[in-house]
């Protein structure tokens, strides 16, 4: 959850539903009725080819023949399906519904999406060059916290062109992106959360559940992984005293020094999700302060940004990719 004031009312909202809320990092995944990864990687710099593209989504909103509501970290979108004479179906209806799928399209496109990489230098202590099979839950935390950096450097209404070169881009942009890069000496690389992580005893190469992902950020975020000139609050729960309740004093607290990012790891049922938690998770995606969550069991975890009734949208780490060079300075 990302804020840029004192919203009592929000956290008086929050501090109510305690554990019952999904917070922003989550240990098992919601039920998924859109069963597709959706979104797209700017790449720092070099063309990207990948099979999740935005034809994807267009598949997505053409299966629906009426109007409906997705709610996209904060953002309401209106999505109508096209006239049935562009469905294929033989003629033309009436379109009285304005149709923001466009809109709904650029905003997905703009989110940042990281996957499993391959090639990069091995992991200090050990001989890993790749993330794949464990990596997907440091990934989904990667998203999270870097659509947190870029609300707070650019705000929620900044978009990515399809079309921009990465020299073209707001400088700010370009910090945050290479903050992720997959070099040791980068603050938020896979190299830096395994170290970090360390600290909290899990080993390199081995899945991290959300409470490492947000203890392990803890620590990097402690050790000015954000930077000297980075008003950024942290209110991080490690999850493991049970007790996750958010206090509204504490958060005020923070706020007064400058917006207060909140990550909150929770449990929503034991074998699977508790039904009665499904309509406060999708409600939590139209709170304008929402980042969404992330969550998932071992070698399957995921980033949730979208809410459209009782199914969610979500950007999937599971794609390995080779290690991206930032000495090529080529568009998206």
């Amino acid at each position: 959850m990302y804020g840029d004031r004192a919203d009592e009312g929000l956290l008086e909202k929050i501090a109510r539903v305690g554990r019952a809320i999904p917070g922003f990092l989550c240990n098992l995944p919601v039920r998924v009725v859109l069963r597709r990864a959706l979104g797209a990687l700017y790449a720092l710099g070099r063309s990207v080819k990948s099979i999740l593209t935005m034809e994807a989504l267009s598949d997505v909103l053409l299966e629906h023949k009426l109007p409906h509501t997705v709610w996209l970290l904060g953002v309401r979108y209106t999505l109508a399906p096209p006239p049935m004479g562009q469905r294929g179906e033989g003629r033309e209806t009436e379109q009285t519904v304005v149709d923001e799928s466009q809109n709904f399209k650029l905003d997905m496109w703009s989110r940042l999406w990281f996957s499993y990489r391959y090639n990069f230098h091995p992991i200090s202590g050990t001989e890993l060059t790749t993330d794949t099979g464990w990596g997907c839950m440091i990934r989904s935390g990667q998203m999270l916290i870097g659509q947190a950096l870029v609300h707070h450097h650019l705000g929620r209404d900044w978009r990515l062109s399809h079309t921009s070169k990465y020299n073209e881009l707001p400088s700010d942009y370009r910090k945050v992106l290479e903050m992720f890069l997959d070099h040791p000496c980068a603050p938020l690389s896979i190299h830096s959360f395994v170290r970090a992580g360390q600290q909290v005893g899990k080993k390199a190469g081995t899945w991290f559940g959300p409470n490492t992902v947000c203890s392990a950020f803890s620590k990097l975020h402690a050790g000015g992984a954000l930077g000297s000139d980075n008003n950024l609050q942290l209110l991080a729960y490690d999850g493991n005293d049970g007790d996750n309740t958010i206090y509204k004093s504490e958060a005020l607290e923070l706020l007064q020094a400058g917006p207060l990012f909140i990550l909150l790891p929770t449990r929503l049922g034991v074998s699977s999700v508790d039904p009665s938690y499904i309509p406060k998770i999708s409600h939590v995606f139209s709170f304008p302060q929402s980042l969404g969550f992330i969550g998932g069991k071992p070698s399957s975890a995921h980033y949730f940004i979208a809410s459209q009734g009782e199914a969610v949208y979500y950007l999937d780490p599971h794609t390995p990719q080779p290690l991206i060079n930032i000495s090529e300075k080529e568009s998206v």
